[in-house]
């Protein structure tokens, strides 16, 4: 034996409220189309956006003129002293 559940108000026996129930039901459908291909267009939008920031930097710091060789780190410190050598507009500021 095969039970039914039935609701309370599920099935409206007038042929009118079935059409615009099926019609409301397709517009909700509809609208969530193209919500959802709306919002997959702004993520796609902004993933390209971001491949591009990252692509034209990664140019701009691989980019050297032709020939010019690129230094090489060798690992190795320089080390030296320095002076300051005073100038005319020093003398000037001494007593500040």
């Amino acid at each position: 034996m095969i039970r039914r559940i039935e609701f309370p108000g599920s099935r409206p026996g007038n042929p009118l409220v079935n059409a615009l129930v099926i019609a409301g039901g397709a517009l909700v459908f509809a609208a969530l189309v193209l919500f959802s291909l709306l919002a997959f267009l702004v993520v796609a939008g902004l993933v390209a956006l971001l491949a591009a920031v990252i692509g034209v930097r990664t140019w701009w710091l691989r980019r050297r003129r032709p020939g010019t060789p690129r230094p090489r780190a060798t690992g190795e410190v320089i080390e030296g002293e320095y002076r300051r050598v005073p100038t005319r507009g020093d003398e000037r500021h001494a007593g500040d």
